[in-house]
Formats: structure tokens, sequence, C-alpha cells
């Protein structure tokens, strides 16, 4: 056979050599890696060979002498040589070199020891002994590739990669109400690998790594589902999430990778709810919903866009078609003015929560104002009459007509709240302004159409009217408030 040495300790004599070669598949019939199973037979003699009876091993070149032992000390040596054999193969990833007698470049490889057996024992003089070992490469030798044979990119024995698309129980909207999940499993088993120096390159979990690590990441194939659920082209993968797990012990590392696939960067849920009320002859329409964020990262699981940005661009274009979607759903014209709105917003976990209330009220007439109340009180004539007190009558006063009556009048109430100013000018000047010519009667953006009540409210209107009298003029204006009144009345005939 020629010379055969581990980790630069020859095993002499020389014995016999099995190499056999499996691959490791994943249950497609792809191959991920090889294995060699080295078998090798090997001899021990009482009185020559390597190790020597003292259990050291020959490292030079040429052969060891021979050794006179007595005929008691057989025992002795060849228990002590098993020994020095046990302990040279106790170590993993030594260089074991299989060297031609030729004196060509040897076969060599770096191999994990599975086993090391002695038996056939002749006790006075011989025993046989069988090593294990694996290793995942050959080099080396006229007849192998100076790189190795069959190098793979990754040290692994055992693969799994699977996706999984699912129908998720949210809505993205009322146009797109199907959102999904997807989840992909990457998990693989690792060897532990030895370099030509005898170097451990990584433990087998991590060798597991780099296969998984290779295999992450969004692939859009999956996201369509092509034949079965056939996903429009626009959808892509948002909230992308990873989880680890390492097993040191057996060598395994996997990472559960999921997503939500939806068209945009944000789900959105809203509840209408109709109310009639015959008190007050309005209906009112409200509308709660909820719009979450999705978070959007890169290829380096960075970050690129947050929950909160995704949330906020969204609620952006739902807000100005609240109207629209409460008349849609209601089959009434509204007023485009809500009763109420209260928005919530919550920057950390991306959710912008959003309740909104409108009715069919009449449009406001004053422009610029929230709510508007106009009061028409008509007075009409009623009897003049003398009520005269008589001491001890049981019937009360004596009621004398006077044969006249009461002037006819009107009284007009407007009460408006104005939208906020956000004017700050705290100079005399600006409070001014504020206190005199910003109200709805003086500011010319709105007197005229306040002007424009008084005067349709104003008895003058009526055919007939032949005297027209103000009884009353007042108005009230709280700025900081924006709170206007105006009170008007009127005697007429």
């Amino acid at each position: 056979m020629g010379i055969v040495s581990y980790g630069g300790k020859k095993l002499a004599p020389a014995g016999f050599l099995d190499i056999s070669k499996s691959y490791q598949e994943t249950e497609d019939g792809t191959k991920i890696g090889s294995t060699f199973a080295i078998n090798y037979l090997g001899k021990t003699l009482a009185y020559k060979g390597s190790p020597s009876s003292d259990g050291t091993f020959w490292t030079t070149t040429g052969y060891p002498p021979d050794e006179t032992p007595t005929a008691n000390q057989h025992l002795r040596n060849l228990l002590r040589k098993q020994e020095a054999i046990r302990d040279l193969f106790s170590e993993d990833g030594l260089s074991f070199e299989v060297q031609s007698d030729d004196g060509s470049a040897p076969m060599k490889c770096n191999p994990r020891v599975k086993s090391v057996n002695f038996s056939n024992a002749l006790w006075y003089n011989i025993y046989d002994y069988n090593v294990q070992l694996e290793a995942d490469m050959l080099y080396g030798g006229t007849f192998i590739s100076p790189s190795g044979e069959d190098r793979f990119d990754y040290l692994i024995s055992s693969a799994k990669d699977s996706w999984q698309l699912e129908f998720d129980e949210q809505a993205e909207s009322v146009e797109l109400p199907n959102t999904f999940r997807l989840g992909h499993t990457v998990e693989a088993k690792g060897k532990r690998f030895f370099d030509e120096n005898g170097d451990l390159v990584r433990e087998a979990w991590e060798n597991g790594k780099l296969w998984v690590q290779s295999r992450l990441g969004l692939d859009s194939s999956k996201i369509r589902s092509s034949g079965v659920i056939n996903n429009p082209s626009f959808y892509t993968g948002r909230n992308h999430s990873k989880s680890e797990t390492i097993d040191e012990s057996a060598g395994t590392y996997s990472v559960l990778e999921n997503w939500i696939i939806s068209s945009g960067a944000a789900l959105e849920d809203f509840t209408v709810t109709i109310k009639q009320s015959n008190q007050i002859g309005l209906t009112s329409v409200s509308i709660d919903g909820t719009v979450t964020g999705l978070e959007t990262r890169d290829s380096d699981y960075r970050i690129s866009q947050t929950k909160w940005v995704a949330a906020s661009g969204k609620f952006d274009t739902v807000e100005p078609q609240l109207i629209t979607r409460a008349q849609a759903y209601s089959g009434k014209t509204l007023n485009v003015k809500p009763l109420s709105l209260t928005i919530g917003k919550n920057p950390l976990t991306g959710v912008i929560t959003y309740s909104v209330e409108y009715d069919d009220r009449r449009s406001n007439i004053i422009p610029g104002s929230l709510s508007e109340v106009i009061t028409i009180v008509d007075l009409f004539p009623s009897d003049v009459y003398a009520s005269i007190g008589i001491l001890g009558r049981d019937a009360g006063p004596i009621l004398q007509p006077i044969y006249t009556i009461t002037e006819t009048s009107r009284q007009l109430s407007i009460e408006v709240v104005m939208e906020q100013s956000g004017v700050t000018d705290n100079s005399l000047g600006g409070l001014a302004n504020l206190f005199n010519y910003d109200r709805p009667s003086f500011n010319p953006a709105t007197s005229g159409i306040v002007a424009n009540i008084v005067l349709a409210a104003s008895p003058i209107q009526f055919v007939g009217t032949t005297q027209v009298f103000i009884k009353n003029n007042t108005e009230t204006w709280s700025p900081f408030e924006r709170r206007f009144s105006k009170n008007v009345e009127w005697a007429y005939q």
C-alpha cells in the first residue's frame, strides 16, 4: 500500500484501505453534499512497526527499526500500542495521508473519527484493528483534482426550504378585501469541517447557517401563487419578521420568515353607523375606522419605511374620502362639515384610529363657520286690556277691554362658531383687529352674508308691511372661542 499516517504519525505496517462515497440529497433529489466513509484495517505487531512498544510513533522517513521483546513482553507491547492508537485517533481533523510507494503526492483528508476497534487477537504476537473515518473532501494525489473532489458550496448533510401562503383574516380595504400571510421555513444540518491545517473552520450549526442565509428573502413568485391563488403582480410583502433557532448539539440552524402580503403599505378597517332621529328629522352617519401601517424592509433587513410613516400616508388618502364614503353607504346627501371628528395616533405601533360623524343638515350659510344656529321668533298681536283689582272680590280682578292690540314683532337670533384663525399677533393693532374687525359682522369675507341673513329675516320683506322699527339690535363676540351671536328684534305693521 505504501505509507499511512495520521497527524504526521505513521501507522506501520500499512494495512488495507476501503473508501466509499455517499451523497446527501434533499427530498427532491438535489445533491447538497457528499461524504467519504474511510475504513482503515491495520495491524499491530509486538516486535515491530509504528507505534513502538513505548507508545511513540515514527515520524521520519524510512521504516522504524524492529524491537526485540522477550516472550513475556509481547502482550504488554501490544496493549501499549493499542493505547497509543486509540489516543492518536481521539482527535478529529488531523491530516490522514496515504502515500504511494512511488513517492507521488499523497491522498489526504482531515476526517472526523467515528470509531477505533481491535479484534482477531493473537495476544502474544499480533492484533488487527479497524479505524472508521468520515471526511467531506479528499484532495491531493495525481488521480484527484488539486482543489479536491466534489467541492460543494456549503458543508451540510440535510436541508429544508418550504413556503406557505394563506389567506389573512384582516382585509386591506374595501376595494382589496384580501390580504395574505406568507411563511418561509429554511433549515439545514451542518457538518463539522476541518481544513488542511487540521483547524475546525466552523461548528456544524454555523455551516448550516451559511446555507440558510443564502436562501432567505422574499421570492415574488411565491406571492403570486400562479395556478392556485393567482395574486396580481402589484401585491408585495410587508411586515417582514424573522425568528432564528440554533441547536448546537444537533448541528442545526433554522430561520422562520413571515410577511403580510398586500398591495399597499397599510391596512384599513372601518364601520359605518346610520342613525335617524324623529325628534329633529335628521339622519346622522358615523364612521369608525382603524388604519394599521405595515413595515417595509430592504434586502439587508433594515427598515426602509416605518409602520407610522405608512399609516400616515394611508390616512392622508383616507381622510378626504370620509364624506364620500359616508354618503355612499348611507344614500344621503350630507353636510360636508362633520359634527365631530376624533383622531387617535400611536406612532410606536403605527396605528391611527378615527371617528367622524356627519348629518344631513343644511350646509352652513356663513363661510368658515363650524356650526351655526339661526332662530326666528314671531310675536303676533294680542289684546290690550286693563286688569282692575277689587278688594274682596272672589272672582278676581275686573278685566276691562281697551279695544286695541299690541304691535306685531319678530326676533332673529344668530349663533355661530367660526374656525380658528391661528393668528397670534398680540400687538395693540393685532388685538384690536381680533376683537373688532375679525367678527363675522365686520369681516369682509362674512359681513355681507350676515347682513343678508338679517335683511332676509326682516319684516320689511313681507308684502303689505307699512312700518318697520328695530326694537333691539345686539351682538356678542368671543374672539378666542370664536363664538359670535347676533340678536335683532323688529316691531312692524
